[in-house]
Order: structure tokens, then sequence, then C-alpha cells
């Protein structure tokens, strides 16, 4: 059986080879409203395409945040499709459908026949799918169901057996966009980085890594008479570390022209005052390269956290290896440049542990909060999964401390 769309769709195709590698961007999606296919915007997500077609208003005018909350409580998922010709992917014997970010999500392919591709349960990830290359027929169609990113079917929370803190520690998804203290609670869904697909003849071509420069910058903690240091030294000198923390700049964090003047302009500002460095909290994104390609032209130095903050979080199996992948292809991407200068575990992870009254809390029993303790070094100890990451995948071997803070 085939699918074609219903009304003309001309599918605006940005087609480049790199690398002996055929892309073909795919740009022209419909989301799905009471029955009827409206035009989508890829790279973006459900709330500005809703805004697009009036549905919902500025969720930040007045008290709007409060009246598009059923955007996330929708009952059924939200339904992305795209439609592809065959001309796009004649003649390769390799296709892959590449994802460089969405939120939770299930991927189903239509063409002669249904091809489920599956889950994608990690908006920091990229999730790349390898599609048959015969039976495809002459036109495919992407369909992409959007769950609610709150707790879902795959979370884990029932098989854990005892309450953690923060709900939020079971979906990898950004912290903030489901409320914070500085800002609304807008937890979206969407295709939020851009969607393609790559066609290959023979044999995929690896993209060559290069050793990104060195600031040599270094972190010195060494003991003392009260305790440990913490000093940033720079080219064997140690300087004042004066800047700010950077949270998301914006609450839907679609790299659109407009949000890269806003990224221009705060990071001028930084430099204007004289800050020169940041920390990226780990309640927010891993920004885009576009933040950090900036950071490296203005000199401004990056404490890179990693998206884990103010929780504790499960340790089964899959988590962990969700966790691991996330880590892997953020250090790979984010290393190359030089701005960064410390790799920092979570954000007061340990501070909550510790200070917040969790433990008389919860009452967990003695058993649990070993195997709590266990699971907060499994995964962000000096020797847990994100150091070993740290090391295996950043050539400069930065520094990587477990928490913030750490005292």
């Amino acid at each position: 059986m085939k699918y074609f769309p219903s009304l003309l769709v001309t599918l605006l195709l940005l087609v480049g080879c790199t690398n002996g590698v055929h892309v073909v961007e795919l740009t022209d999606w419909q989301f799905k409203y009471h029955d009827q296919w409206l035009d989508a915007t890829v790279p973006g997500c459900i709330h500005t395409d809703l805004m697009a077609h009036n549905i919902i208003p500025d969720p930040f005018y007045g008290t709007n945040e409060d009246s598009v909350q059923w955007v996330d409580d929708y009952d059924s998922a939200w339904i992305y499709r795209t439609f592809v010709t065959y001309e796009e992917w004649e003649g390769y014997d390799s296709i892959d459908l590449v994802f460089d970010g969405l939120t939770f999500a299930y991927i189903t392919l239509f063409s002669d026949k249904k091809i489920d591709l599956g889950f994608a349960d990690n908006m920091f990830r990229q999730w790349r799918y390898t599609l048959p290359t015969a039976g495809l027929g002459d036109t495919l169609m992407v369909e992409v169901h959007l769950f609610c990113s709150g707790l879902n079917d795959f979370s884990g929370l029932e098989g854990l057996g005892y309450h953690l803190p923060d709900e939020r520690a079971f979906t990898r998804t950004a912290p903030y966009m489901q409320g914070w203290d500085w800002g609304p609670k807008l937890n979206t869904r969407g295709l939020w980085q851009p969607v393609r697909l790559e066609c290959f003849n023979h044999k995929r071509h690896e993209k060559k890594v290069s050793t990104p420069s060195s600031w040599n910058v270094e972190l010195h903690q060494d003991k003392d008479s009260i305790g440990q240091s913490f000093t940033f030294y720079k080219d064997g000198k140690p300087f004042f570390a004066k800047g700010a923390n950077w949270i998301p700049c914006h609450s839907f964090p679609i790299l659109t022209p407009e949000l890269k003047e806003r990224y221009r302009y705060l990071l001028t500002s930084v430099k204007e005052a004289n800050f020169n460095m940041l920390r990226v909290w780990g309640g927010g994104i891993y920004e885009p390269d576009f933040f950090y390609d900036l950071c490296d032209s203005l000199g401004i130095m990056v404490w890179q956290d990693f998206n884990f903050s103010c929780a504790l979080y499960p340790s089964d199996p899959a988590f962990l290896d969700n966790v691991r992948e996330e880590a892997l292809q953020q250090v790979r991407r984010i290393a190359q440049h030089p701005c960064v200068v410390v790799w920092c575990g979570n954000n007061e992870v340990k501070n909550g542990w510790e200070d917040w009254g969790w433990q008389a809390q919860y009452k967990w029993t003695p058993e649990q909060i070993a195997e709590l303790q266990h699971s907060i070094d499994t995964l962000f100890g000096t020797n847990g999964i994100l150091a070993q990451v740290v090391r295996q995948c950043d050539p400069l071997q930065r520094a990587y401390i477990t928490s913030s803070p750490l005292y």
C-alpha cells in the first residue's frame, strides 16, 4: 500500500554531498490538529507551530502560561509527518534517517509497507535509523508521534521500588521546560533540531575529528591547611574567574535567526562586561555549536555541566546506557571547542543529597540509601560513567569535577 499526501506538498530539500555522503535535509513537515494537517516548521516544536496557526496565544504574555498547559497534557501524541520521493535515494545502497534532536517519540515509515523504527527517549541524543533500501516504493512517509515528555510508559518509575525527590529524573528532557524558579513551565515537544536522510554507497564515511587548539587552562585542586583549593590557571598563572551562570536564552531552544541574534547580543554583552567565563548550567540544554563558536571567537571560557540538576537519578542498565550514549555524543561534539575548560557532572546533586533533607523526608532504608549512593557514584563519581567518557572523548583531557557546588 502506497501513501501519498492528501494535498500538494512541495518537499523543501537542501541536498548536499559531504565526504561521499548524499544528504537530504527534510524541512517540509505537517502536524495533525483535530484531524487536520497543518504546516509545521522543523526544526521547531509544537508550541511554536500552534502559535504560528493562532491556536494558542503567546505564552509569555500575561497569564497565558496557564492557558497553554493543555498542550503538554494533550491526551494523544502530537503527530508530525513528511514525504520523501524515490528520486532522493535512488542508486544508493545504504540510507540513514537521522534526527539530531527530538523529544520523546515513536517513529514509523509508510510506503509499500509499514516499518516501525521504534522509540527515541532522549532529547539530548542524535537518533539514527538505517532504512531498508528495497521495498520502499515510490514515496516514503515519515511519521513521528511525539509523546508527553513527563513520566510515561518507558520512564522506569514503577520498577524502582522507592521514590526519588523529582520525577523529572526519569526522563531525558531539559529539566527547565517543566518549570524552574526563574522561568515558566512550557514543557514542549518537537523535532527541535534538523532531520535528514544520509545516503551512502558501499560504506559509511566516518567524520574525521581534529584535535582542538588549547587555551592552556588548567584547574588546580591542591590540598591545603583548610581543605582543598579550586583555582584556574592559564599559561601557568592563576587568574580570577569572573562570569555568570548561563541558562537557556529561550524556553524553546530552536536555533532560528532571531535566536542567533540573541546569542550574539548576550555573549557580546558578556565580553563587554569583562567576564571571562560562563558556566553552562545543568538544568538546561547542551548548547548548540553556534554558542561555543561565539565563545571561541570572543575568548570566553566555558564551564560545561552535564544535563543533570537538583535530583537523584535511576541506575537501571537501560537508563545508564542511554546516558552513556548521550555523554559520548555531546563530549565528542563540544570538546572540539577550545573555550571549554572544565566538565562538571551535575548541578547541586551532591548539595541535595547531603544538605536538603532528602534522606529524612523520603524515609529510605539503610539499604536504599546505600543503593542511591552507589547510583550517584556510578553516574557522577571520579571513576563513574561521565568521568570515563570525558577521559575517552576529550582529546585535551580537560578536568572533570563530580558536582557543583563541591563544598
